[in-house]
């Protein structure tokens, strides 16, 4: 029974009301009266009937709308449950896979170098070569959110080496991003050092960094905390200086701390200034050796300068200065890294060392592409071209060259001085694919003698040895 009708029998029945009223009032027959009341208890009986099949129909509605919206409720929570249940696939920058409540994350990912050099001797034999650079595998994600985790391993030289093995707690990020890191991971210093070996513009990192860094290793077992905002970056840490303990041994081991400030007071797309400072200081507690050998910048060969082996070493400063920009396609990137040694001999007599390095570098993409810079890190990241090969592009194009310098005479110690010119072509085929060719000039003081043991039949000293090198990788990372 609808509205409406009801409505129709309720005003018939008041109309006939008001006609008996009526009619009552004109002197209507009694007879006539008694029929009219009773049509008019009979009306009344039928709208009692329809308002109560009217209420049943309004019940029996309301009880299908709350089915209704427990099916849906029940529905929605069942979908809930199934999304939380399932997982996420992606292969966008290497096979990550997630939870559906987004709880548990983690990838794989490695990558791959391999190189070939070629050399143009001076003074001493160098034997051309081939060589995986680097062949690794990681395992990186997130637990509950604030818990994240890594672990690298490279087995280039058929050998497994560990890379980054942390954990990582962020849960306090709302102070400046602060993170608390423990593990073995990267010591915070040198702009090069903190780019990844993927994102550098040369095959490899300056004769600075194999000094002062590479030399004492540019990863170990510490704990470090880090803040971060845009466009600046503040990370310092305490670490043991050795990877492997020899259990064998009673001896302390090495330890260091240290600390990088950045900041980057123009940033924008494209157009960037940065600006780093870092200090690190190593102890020795048992008095251990200290070898500073850098290779030019060419990982197929030995090191020409070498300070050979420092002993009774007390400790080890190190500082340095970063300045990078860039405008458009064009990059600028310059360090200087200064290293004061402390030694103390027989008869306690204490003597300072001081070495140094420098480089400055410069590039530019003919293809219109900038480098990628990470304000919250102060390091530059993945290039990506405009346009890639399988797009039907020519991918990135860059070039670059750089002079870098290392000086290791002070003193009694005269471990040589070493110049290099690098001239460097990169094609970056996609955004994890890129070719290079690097080609180096040498030059070498008298006291750069470290590769005596192969000196040339006709020669008589390996001082101011200056070859040329040509080297060639192919690169892949996921």
């Amino acid at each position: 029974m609808t509205m409406k009708r009801t409505m129709i029998v309720f005003a018939t029945a008041v109309a006939v009301v008001v006609f008996g009223i009526i009619s009552g009032a004109s002197g209507v027959r009694a007879a006539d009266t008694q029929a009219l009341e009773q049509q008019i208890q009979q009306m009344q009986q039928d709208l009692g009937r329809l308002m109560n099949e009217l209420k049943a129909v309004k019940e029996e509605q309301a009880r299908s709308a709350e089915t209704r919206a427990a099916a849906h409720a029940a529905g929605k929570a069942a979908a809930e449950a199934k999304a939380k249940e399932e997982f996420k696939v992606s292969t966008k920058g290497g096979i990550k896979v997630e939870s559906g409540d987004g709880n548990f994350k983690a990838m794989i990912g490695g990558r791959i170098m391999a190189d070939a050099a070629w050399f143009n001797e001076d003074k001493t034999s160098m034997g051309d070569g081939t060589e995986f650079r680097r062949a690794r595998l990681h395992l990186a994600g997130t637990m509950f959110k604030d818990w994240h985790f890594k672990t690298e391993w490279d087995f280039a030289g058929n050998a497994a080496v560990a890379k980054d093995v942390w954990i990582k707690y962020t849960g306090w990020n709302s102070f400046h991003n602060l993170g608390v890191t423990v593990g073995h991971h990267k010591l915070p210093m040198m702009l090069e050092n903190m780019t990844s070996s993927r994102f550098i513009s040369f095959m490899e990192r300056s004769t600075a960094h194999g000094a002062f860094v590479d030399d004492i290793g540019d990863r170990q077992i510490g704990v470090s905390a880090n803040l971060n905002g845009a466009n600046w970056s503040l990370a310092g840490g305490i670490w043991s200086a050795d990877m492997d303990d020899n259990p064998a041994s009673e001896g302390d081991e090495d330890w260091q701390t240290g600390g990088r400030l950045t900041y980057a007071p123009y940033y924008d797309k494209g157009r960037i200034l940065h600006l780093g400072f870092w200090g690190n200081y190593f102890q020795n507690p048992d008095s251990s050796n200290i070898t500073f050998d850098p290779r030019p910048e060419s990982h197929i060969m030995s090191g020409m300068v070498s300070t050979g082996a420092i002993t009774t070493t007390d400790d080890l400063v190190r500082w340095g200065g970063e300045l990078a920009g860039v405008y458009g396609p064009a990059s600028l990137q310059g360090e200087y890294v200064h290293a004061s040694l402390d030694r103390t001999t027989s008869g306690n007599v204490n003597t300072d060392f001081d070495f140094y390095g420098w480089y400055m570098e410069g590039s530019y993409f003919l293809t219109g592409e900038s480098r990628k810079y990470k304000g919250g890190a102060g390091k530059f990241d993945r290039v990506t071209p405009l346009k890639s090969l399988y797009q039907g592009g020519p991918g990135a194009w860059q070039v670059a060259a750089r002079f870098s310098a290392v000086d290791l005479d002070d003193g009694t110690i005269l471990g040589g001085q070493e110049h290099n010119w690098t001239l460097g072509l990169n094609w970056f085929a996609n955004p994890y694919t890129r070719f290079s060719a690097n080609y180096i000039w040498v030059n070498n003081n008298n006291s750069a003698t470290n590769n005596s043991a192969n000196l040339h039949a006709d020669e008589t000293s390996a001082g101011d040895d200056d070859p040329q090198i040509f080297q060639i990788r192919g690169q892949i990372d996921f």
